[in-house]
């Protein structure tokens, strides 16, 4: 998950989350698939997977920080099981 960007620690923690998603520079997904719920899954060919929740018109401002959270990349499953 991202850091959140009052942490202290905030600036390196956020550059090593950001190399995470350096496999995908310049890669094309492979696939995609829209869910039932109205969002949308991306596939690559190196096994990483985007998943982008539906869009919920501009959420308020109360409800951002949660419409922020659900966005997430996943490590292959050789690499999450290294974590």
């Amino acid at each position: 998950m991202c850091p959140y960007h009052e942490d202290i620690d905030y600036e390196p923690r956020f550059r090593e989350w950001c190399n995470l998603f350096h496999p995908l520079d310049e890669s094309m997904p492979a696939e995609y698939g829209f869910l039932e719920d109205g969002s949308l899954d991306l596939f690559f060919h190196n096994s990483y997977q985007i998943h982008v929740p539906r869009d919920e018109n501009s959420p308020d401002e109360e409800n951002l920080e949660l419409w922020y959270l659900q966005w997430y990349a996943s490590l292959p499953k050789e690499e999450r099981a290294d974590l």
